[in-house]
Order: structure tokens, then C-alpha cells, then sequence
């Protein structure tokens, strides 16, 4: 291994669909710890045919850095590297990088598994339990939508429940059908239901009946009204709960309203 400044234009780095955007907040944070201190950890680079460098690893250092409008870059060569040891390499950092969404992880996952197509070998490379690589795989089973949920981050707190969907659930439509059912409850709640329903597939309405009492979490639903998941013998009490919330929270602000004028005209 050669450790030694290089021409920060020399270097290529690709960003594919696979990779979030880099954050701008944390990106004026790493360059102005790198201005500070300096850069504490050399980039990876592996030398190409036609004397540029692809880069393995520390993008968003490379990015920052550019940021600063640095020209060169203390960076670790690594020709030592079989190809797709390189791509390894370069995958391992993107899993690793700024708590990247699930879906983002799996995709990256999916490409180490292709190449090598063993969950056991990826395993060891990754340095991960086989059961969570089989987790994550499963993301790529979800409906379109689903997945895109998962990049966005719109319910961080459900990848597990949306894995063992598509671990359990292969049909597209079944999977929305049997999420309409579940969104509201809580994560432990979620996986029962499915775990439930892929033995009793007939029967979700009522499964979900039983737990509605449990957890469930009226935010969740939007419109009430209009909702399709919530069972109809608890909809109308849901409703009328709400209705008095919003009594309440809407008679309390006209009271302050009232006090205020009161104190005023003192």
C-alpha cells in the first residue's frame, strides 16, 4: 500500500441511482472539521489503465474537500486490488456511509450478492449476521412504492415489518392489501399479523380485529372517514373520540383567546 497526495481532478467516482444525495448540513460540518484538523483519514484509491484513479472509498471526504478547493489529496493506492475486490471495497463504504436509508443498503447488498451468490460469503465480508443480509434482501421484494418509502424515510420505524412482507408475501397486490390492514399498528404488531395471515390468508379482516384493541395508531390513518384499514365497528368510536379532541383543543385555545382580552382591557 503507497500513501501519497494526488490530484484531486484525476480522480473518478461514479454516483448511480443507488446513492443518496450527500447532505449539505453534514458536508459544511466534515469541511470545516477538515480545515480545522486537517484530514485525519487518507482516501482509497486503486490506479487506472489510463493513469487517472477510481476511488474506493471516502467520497464525501473527496467532496468536502473539494469544497475547501483543495487540488491534492493525501490518498492510500491500492493496486493491489483484484477488481472485484475493489468493488467490495467501494459497496462496504457505501453500507457504512452516514447511516444510509434501508432500501439503500439493500440495493448495495443486492450487487455484492450477485457477484458472489452466497448470503455465507457475503456474510463474511460484510462481517454481518446471514439473517440480517437475508432481511435486507427482502426490501427488494417490496412493491415499487414500498421501496421508495424506505429511500424517502417516510416510516423509518417499519423496515422490519416491511422486510418479513416481502420475505412472506410475493404478490405485489397482496402485499398493499395486507399493509392497509397493518399501517396503524406498531412494529411487533405488524410482524404478527403477517406472520398470522400467511397461515390464514382468509382471514386478515378478523386477525387484525383482534389486535385493533392492542395498538394501534390513530395518526396513522389520516382521514378516519376515509379510512380502509381501520375495522368499522371501531371507526365510529374513533371518530367520535377525535371529534372530541378537537372540541376540547379548539375550546381551549378560544378560552386563552378570551382571557387575554380580559387581561388587556384591565
Amino acid at each position: 500500500m503507497l500513501c501519497q497526495e494526488i490530484d484531486i481532478k484525476k480522480i473518478i467516482f461514479k454516483i448511480d441511482d443507488d446513492e443518496e444525495p450527500a447532505d449539505d448540513f453534514r458536508m459544511d460540518e466534515l469541511a470545516r472539521s477538515i480545515q480545522q484538523y486537517g484530514l485525519l483519514s487518507p482516501i482509497l484509491v486503486r490506479t487506472r489503465n489510463d493513469g487517472r484513479y477510481d476511488l474506493l472509498a471516502g467520497r464525501r471526504r473527496l467532496l468536502a474537500c473539494k469544497m475547501l478547493g483543495w487540488e491534492k489529496i493525501p490518498a492510500i493506492i491500492r493496486d493491489d486490488l483484484k477488481a472485484e475486490e475493489a468493488i467490495a471495497i467501494s459497496l462496504t463504504e457505501n453500507l457504512q456511509r452516514a447511516e444510509p436509508a434501508p432500501i439503500i443498503i439493500a440495493r448495495n447488498m443486492k450487487k455484492l450478492f450477485d457477484r458472489y451468490a452466497e448470503i455465507k460469503k457475503l456474510a463474511e465480508i460484510l462481517v454481518l449476521d446471514p439473517e440480517v443480509i437475508e432481511k435486507y434482501l427482502a426490501l427488494l421484494n417490496l412493491r415499487p412504492e414500498f421501496q421508495e418509502w424506505l429511500k424517502n424515510r417516510l416510516f423509518p420505524t417499519v423496515a422490519d415489518s416491511l422486510a418479513l412482507l416481502g420475505q412472506k408475501v410475493s404478490s405485489p397486490e397482496e402485499q398493499k392489501k395486507v399493509w392497509e390492514y397493518i399501517v396503524g399498528f406498531n412494529t411487533f404488531l405488524q410482524m404478527e399479523v403477517i406472520e398470522e395471515y400467511v397461515e390464514e390468508p382468509e382471514y386478515l379482516e378478523h386477525i387484525c380485529d383482534e389486535k385493533v384493541g392492542t395498538s394501534f395508531k390513530i395518526q396513522a390513518c389520516g382521514s378516519l372517514e376515509d379510512c380502509g384499514h381501520l375495522p368499522g365497528t371501531y371507526k365510529r368510536l374513533f371518530i367520535d373520540l377525535l371529534e372530541l379532541a378537537r372540541f376540547k383543543k379548539n375550546f381551549d385555545l378560544l378560552l386563552e383567546g378570551w382571557i387575554r382580552q380580559m387581561e388587556k382591557s384591565k
